[in-house]
């Protein structure tokens, strides 16, 4: 795959992410990956829309747009404690903020 087509790919996977976290206050391992595998899912066959996802997702961690929780953490929800791995956007990055300036509302 070229680096251009492989850039967008990501950047259209960034995109969703950042979707998924502007419409839940958590984050889980588990909830991108499944959100990533109903995208894949659109044009792959479920199994490999399954792999795709987590490929994609290690791939976020391994470039440094994403980071995962090694460790399930203890997360209050209405009184209920749930172990929770989850995700966090590294807004720092270059390829998280050019996806995020092609959000933003025109000034």
């Amino acid at each position: 795959m070229a680096a251009s087509s492989r850039d967008e790919r990501l950047a259209e996977v960034v995109r969703l992410i950042l979707d998924l976290r502007a419409q839940t206050r958590w984050l889980t391992h588990a909830y991108v990956v499944f959100s990533l595998a109903s995208h894949f899912a659109k044009t792959l066959p479920p199994n490999a829309a399954e792999v795709e996802s987590r490929v994609a997702l290690d791939l976020l961690v391994q470039e440094g747009v994403l980071q995962v929780d090694g460790e399930p953490q203890v997360v209050d929800v209405d009184g209920t404690k749930h172990r929770l791995r989850l995700c966090h956007v590294v807004e720092s990055h270059p390829m998280v903020a050019s996806v995020l300036r092609a959000m933003a509302p025109p000034a």
